[in-house]
């Protein structure tokens, strides 16, 4: 559930990059400026088997890490690597499913390089970029890919590889770039080495054959700090939960024959395992919210807590309604 793609909306601007002339690269490097003292690893432990890498940024010195929602959700574990190899297992402060963002905390950390904060309210379509991200392998250097931004304030609807679990965001920093999955929740950063953007991830499964395979996406870093000021004093923001998501188990993709939400996958062991969905139901409704659609159904979950009982109404594939009352489980 935490490797995406994109399918991008509206009309985009294309072969931009070619246009400019900046090269677009993608090297090893351990020495992209003081960023790479500020950028970790971070590891997620699904359940099942399955493990999902993704990249963060420390911003502050005792241990907040900054890095994408969809890297660490549905983990029932969350591991950090810091430059010098220090491994801290993390807890979530908070997330926001909505915009895509996540905010980390490494217990007893102390002392940590903070990424420098840039202004992306400044940016332009030309401006050079670098996005930064975790190499292979544990202990790896950072991988710095070099490009140009191409258009701002896009809207994309992020999607599973297999097309499934949609989720759109806008307001997006699109740019030059073949990154890889790992790098989603790193810096993009300026010419002078100032974050001006939280990766999301790479163009390698872009829906619209019109966009060059070597495109990606940045959330905006005022955008993004907006998010993690309002986790770290505690003001309420109804896209932000506080610490905990709340998951059914389940893949997800639009019905083509109902108005709903259809299970494409479930995990063992998840609370629709136990309720007796299958592949092919069509979620309608949870907890007394209708569910119209692949991307309603998240914001549906995330109105209740870990332990929560409540009620879910699906479709069989014949199309006889079915109810069960479940308690929902943690996603991190």
């Amino acid at each position: 559930m935490n490797r995406r793609g994109f399918i991008v909306s509206g009309v985009l601007v294309v072969g931009a990059v070619a246009l400019i002339g900046l090269a677009v690269g993608r090297a090893g490097t351990g020495g992209t400026g003081s960023i790479a003292a500020a950028v970790v690893r971070v590891t997620a432990d699904l359940g099942g088997g399955r493990i999902g890498v993704g990249t963060g940024m420390v911003v502050t010195p005792s241990g907040d890490v900054l890095t994408n929602a969809h890297v660490i959700e549905a983990a029932g574990r969350i591991t950090v690597r810091v430059a010098g190899g220090t491994t801290y297992a993390a807890s979530l402060g908070g997330i926001d499913p909505a915009d895509d963002i996540a905010l980390l905390r490494l217990p007893n950390a102390s002392g940590l390089t903070t990424a420098k904060l840039g202004d992306s309210s400044a940016l332009a379509v030309g401006d050079h970029v670098t996005a930064v991200g975790t190499g292979r392998n544990p202990g790896d250097p950072v991988v710095e890919t070099q490009g140009a931004i191409t258009a701002l304030r896009q809207t994309v609807t992020t999607t599973d590889p297999g097309g499934g679990n949609p989720k759109t965001l806008a307001g997006l920093i699109q740019f030059g770039g073949p990154l890889s999955v790992a790098d989603s929740g790193g810096p993009l950063i300026d010419g002078g080495g100032r974050v001006i953007g939280v990766d999301t991830e790479g163009a390698a499964q872009v829906r619209l054959r019109q966009v060059s395979p070597d495109t990606a996406f940045a959330i905006p870093i005022n955008s993004a700090m907006a998010v993690v000021r309002d986790i770290e004093s505690g003001t309420p923001n109804p896209r932000v939960l506080s610490g905990q998501s709340v998951v059914l188990g389940v893949d997800v993709a639009d019905s083509l024959s109902a108005r709903g939400a259809q299970v494409t996958a479930i995990e063992a062991g998840s609370p629709a395992q136990a309720a007796g969905l299958v592949p092919g139901d069509i979620i309608v409704s949870v907890g007394g919210t209708s569910v119209d659609s692949a991307s309603a159904l998240s914001p549906a979950l995330q109105r209740h807590h870990p332990g929560d009982q409540v009620v879910v109404v699906w479709l069989d594939p014949s199309g006889h309604q079915h109810r069960a009352t479940l308690r929902l489980v943690s996603g991190t």
